[in-house]
């Protein structure tokens, strides 16, 4: 048969010469078809058997002026798209060597089919002709990048046929190039054989010992071809695409949906085929809570029987990993994701990821290749991915010229972050064992959950025929090495707190830390309680409204500080830095934090995160209690795993410290997630407070017109002026003048002191009203309440009478402050002691109590306030126990006037009432003006010179009559008082 073959090529190649550059016309398919049948060339479009592939081309041709077919161009190239899942296993024969395919001896095991070409030959029967005999194709040694190669020799012109992998769908294309641009051919018809040692294929099996065709093959029976292991309503389609070498850069296509006996090509009973796979899972550590990786391997047996049929592919994946593990923020340092344009899923090329993307290792053993795919797992880019969704992963996996690229969707639970992960439509090839492998160590993507004991994966693998199964493959968790017995979670968070900086009175950043180790259960709730004295100067900060606190979104102006949290297990959590503002009133609180955290974990952005927290101050000490709302745990499916929350309250000229230097402690309530609580405290104690001064002034003066003389009832107001930067008060105590007592009978009513416990005073118990100007943006103000005194007697517990005491509820901007103040008598002196003042900085301090009607102040003893100067005594102590005893004169709102006088022969002194600080000058017709200044005083005498005239008569025994004029200027007014009065200086005897 080879002599015939040889002399009919040996013709064909003669004509060629002159054809070959004859064509002018434009280049394009006559026809494409094609068939999938049995070895006696039956129709065999049973799912996954093992079928004869065939297709059929036939080109352009012209008949010239002798008749004779002529091509209307010259074949360059061909592709041919195979539909998806219909498969070649290149491993199924062996190789023959190029060198063998050059010398035309391959070895007849390793033909894998034959190729038929058409061309033009001498005759005149102006139609193509076979070019002799069928010639035999090969399983051919590959070149690097090319999966399969099926070559033959045509009158030594060796033709390839490239098999590879297309992107996309991963159908098996072949390229048919080397094509002879000096062969006229109009047609090729090539058939790769489905079980190529089947003897069914010996009479076309070629012997390159003999030259003949006729022998059998010692290679197994293993199939190369295998149909598409899907069956659908619609039907299959061969796509082709070729070139010629008079336009290689236009190419024609054509496609074939029948067989040549005009049947639809739609492969059928998919119901028949195997299907089983199954899912090995498990951490890389078992420590729970740690981070850790991953080993997934799907298995699915493959069934290699050539008079069989192949295993159904695999379609879809849904692999649901352990209640607990779920995604590790500590993965996020350093991370990256892989964009569309650098994974490139519709291009066979390596992807471009960053290697920060990559999360692990894969593996895929196809019985296609000798050797595995290997590859890497990376990290998709949040919501640009085929999914939309917030993760996503590439499985990309490459070797001897195959990719495959693999994307996965990972949709965690919302509410327990529980990880589902979804391949679908996945490539229709066949696969022994696909290996994922996610890397571990402390930035390891996943963790453990915190629980011990066993746990579950759950897959469900879905084939292209439809069928489904279900594997399941657990793992049991420990505490590692060392960590002790598996029983329940422990709760012992660590707590540390201070300023930077302790001096008293001092501006220093305030900074607050929580943290809780692996085998802790989850933070919830924080509440801190501040010392005494330990406090923020809220006038200097604009407060944040509530809307925009609740959106996290408060300016600059509100900013009070930072907030840093760690996330995720291990030794490496993630840190999120943050932002703190000062609110207005939250939760019944006066103040608030709005505590913004961006979840932004490397390539992930969760959103934001916004924690507030209620500022409530005593109404006794001024101490803080700062309560958070319960912590975020999981965010958008991802479980936060917080290590640790600090909150530096830093901003310059807010946070300073007490003046009181005695030791003391920040407190926190801990709770956790599951319902555990915890308390710690961490030792504070300011320093230094002896260098802080302690000089308040302090003024009194009495009120009310008339109210003067014995019996009668004046008000009284104090005023407190602390300086700045000394030490704070802790108690005031002053000793009223001996000529003001109580008068608890006359007032209006007194408030029990349940009532003043409770705030709930009545009206007719208010003697006064109190103002202080604060810290705040609003001073605190209020009605003093005059209460019922009583007392326990220390040996019998009765309760005994004693003083009226006062009852000041300051309030002011949400704030109340309680001050209280005792009575008592002293070397019959009336004494009111405030004391337990708070450790907080006053800017004024203002104090007045009523008289008049129901004034509860009583002039007494027969005194008249305006015939003396009123003197009062204090004792003020400062928080840091430094003591400050000033004398007072007390004003009066007494008339001015001359109250008594008396007279040298050369002055006149003049007793003056009604005055207090100020400056007082004296004039009048003969005498010399004279002024004095007055630091404080009720009454004062006033010398003033006579003038020389008065003097001289005076001398002479006559009585000078003179007009005194006095003129006070109180302090820090510019209106004066005066009063005038005519006097008489006797003259001298």
């Amino acid at each position: 048969m080879m002599v015939p073959r040889l002399a009919a090529l040996v013709a064909t190649l003669l004509v060629a010469l002159t054809w070959a550059t004859a064509s002018a016309h434009a280049y394009g398919i006559v026809d494409f078809g094609g068939d999938y049948t049995d070895p006696s060339g039956a129709p065999l479009l049973q799912a996954g058997a093992h079928a004869d592939v065939t297709t059929d081309i036939t080109t352009p041709f012209r008949v010239d002026g002798a008749g004779n077919a002529v091509p209307d161009g010259n074949m360059k190239e061909i592709s041919v798209d195979l539909p998806a899942g219909v498969t070649g296993n290149p491993t199924a024969l062996p190789v023959c060597a190029l060198a063998q395919l050059r010398a035309s001896a391959c070895p007849p095991e390793t033909q894998a089919g034959v190729v038929q070409l058409t061309g033009a030959l001498f005759g005149g029967s102006g139609v193509p002709s076979p070019l002799g005999d069928p010639v035999a194709v090969y399983n051919v040694e590959t070149t690097p990048g090319v999966p399969g190669r099926f070559g033959f020799n045509v009158f030594n012109v060796l033709t390839f046929i490239d098999a590879r992998v297309r992107p996309g769908d991963a159908g098996i294309s072949a390229d048919i190039h080397g094509i002879s641009r000096s062969l006229p051919l109009t047609g090729t018809r090539l058939t790769l054989w489905g079980v190529p040692a089947d003897p069914s294929h010996d009479a076309q099996r070629y012997d390159p010992t003999t030259y003949m065709n006729g022998v059998r093959s010692n290679a197994p029976r293993r199939p190369l071809m295998t149909n598409a292991t899907r069956c659908s309503a619609g039907v299959e389609t061969t796509n082709l695409r070729t070139t010629s070498w008079q336009a290689p850069d236009t190419s024609s296509s054509a496609s074939f949906t029948k067989d040549q006996n005009d049947t639809p090509i739609a492969f059928t009973g998919c119901g028949d085929l195997p299907f089983a796979a199954s899912i090995a899972a498990a951490p890389t550590t078992t420590e729970a809570g740690a981070p850790t990786g991953l080993d997934v391997d799907v298995t699915v047996p493959q069934d290699q029987n050539p008079d069989g049929l192949a295993t159904a592919h695999l379609r879809n994946a849904v692999v649901t990993l352990p209640e607990g593990m779920a995604v590790s923020p500590s993965a996020a340092d350093g991370l990256a994701a892989c964009a569309p344009a650098q994974i490139a899923l519709a291009s066979a090329a390596a992807p471009t990821c960053p290697d920060a993307s990559k999360l692990g290792s894969v593996t895929i053993d196809t019985p296609l290749l000798d050797s595995p795919l290997q590859g890497s797992i990376y990290l998709a880019a949040q919501n640009d991915n085929p999914f939309g969704s917030l993760l996503a992963i590439y499985l990309v996996a490459q070797g001897s010229g195959v990719t495959i690229k693999i994307p996965g969707r990972i949709a965690p639970d919302a509410t327990t972050g529980r990880l589902t992960a979804s391949f679908t439509d996945t490539p229709q090839l066949p696969f022994t064992e696909l290996s994922l492998h996610f890397d571990g160590g402390p930035r390891a993507v996943l963790s453990n959950a915190a629980t011990c004991g066993a746990q579950t994966t759950t897959a469900r693998f879905t084939a292209w025929n439809g069928k489904e199964v279900t594997s399941t493959s657990g793992f049991t968790l420990d505490r590692g090495a060392g960590g002790g017995a598996c029983g329940p979670l422990g709760f012992a968070p660590a707590f540390t707190a201070g300023t930077l900086d302790n001096s008293a009175g001092g501006f220093s950043p305030l900074v607050v830390r929580f943290a809780r180790g692996d085998a802790d259960q989850r933070l919830g709730t924080i509440a801190v309680n501040l010392p005494a004295g330990l406090l923020g100067r809220i006038s200097g900060v604009a407060l944040c409204g509530d809307a925009a606190a609740a959106a996290g979104t408060c300016g600059a102006e509100s900013r009070v500080g930072t907030a840093t949290t760690e996330a995720g297990p291990g030794a490496r959590p993630f840190a999120l830095p943050g932002a703190v503002s000062l609110t207005g009133p939250y939760k019944g609180a006066p103040f608030g934090l709005s505590i913004v955290v961006p979840a932004i974990a490397g390539p992930l952005n969760l959103g934001t995160v916004v924690v507030r927290a209620a500022i409530h101050v005593d109404p006794h000490t001024t101490a803080l209690r700062i309560v958070s709302d319960p912590l975020p745990t999981i965010l958008q499916g991802i479980p936060l795993q917080l290590r640790s929350v600090q909150i530096a309250i830093d901003r310059p000229g807010f946070t300073f410290n007490p003046t009181s230097c005695a030791p003391s402690a920040i407190g926190a309530a801990i709770g956790s997630v599951e319902g555990a609580s915890a308390v710690a405290a961490s030792r504070f104690q300011a320093a230094d407070c002896a260098s802080l001064g302690y000089a308040p002034k302090l003024s009194l003066a009495l009120t009310g017109a008339g109210q003067t003389r014995d019996g009668k009832h004046p008000g009284l107001v104090a005023h407190l002026a602390p300086r700045a930067a000394d030490a704070n008060s802790r108690r005031v105590k002053v000793a009223l003048p001996l000529s003001l007592a109580l008068d608890p009978d006359n007032a209006q009513g007194l408030c029990e002191p349940s009532d003043a416990a409770a705030d709930r005073c009545p009206a007719t118990s208010v003697v006064g009203h109190a103002k202080a100007v604060s810290i705040l943006h609003e001073p605190l103000s209020g009605p003093v309440y005059f209460v019922r005194g009583e007392r326990k007697d220390p040996k019998t517990g009765r309760t005994i009478k004693s003083l009226p005491t006062l009852y000041l509820p300051l309030r002011g901007e949400g704030v109340q402050i309680d001050l209280n103040a005792s009575s008592s008598v002293v070397d019959d002196h009336l004494v009111t002691t405030f004391d337990g003042i708070p450790d907080a900085p006053l800017t004024s301090f203002d104090l007045s109590i009523d008289g008049g009607k129901h004034g509860i102040l009583v002039v007494t003893g027969g005194a008249d306030v305006c015939q003396a100067t009123q003197v009062a005594g204090a004792a003020l102590v400062g928080q840091n126990n430094k003591a400050s005893s000033p004398t007072i004169t007390v004003g009066t709102n007494c008339r001015l006037g001359v109250v008594g006088s008396s007279h040298t022969s050369r002055s006149l002194r003049v007793k003056l009432s009604g005055l207090g600080a100020g400056r007082v000058v004296v004039t009048g017709s003969g005498l010399k003006r004279t002024a004095r200044t007055l630091s404080a005083a009720t009454t004062a005498t006033v010398t003033v010179p006579l003038s020389a005239a008065a003097r001289r008569a005076v001398a002479r025994g006559r009585n000078v009559k003179v007009t005194v004029r006095v003129a006070f200027t109180p302090k820090g007014s510019k209106v004066s008082k005066k009063v005038t009065k005519r006097l008489v200086v006797h003259g001298a005897k």
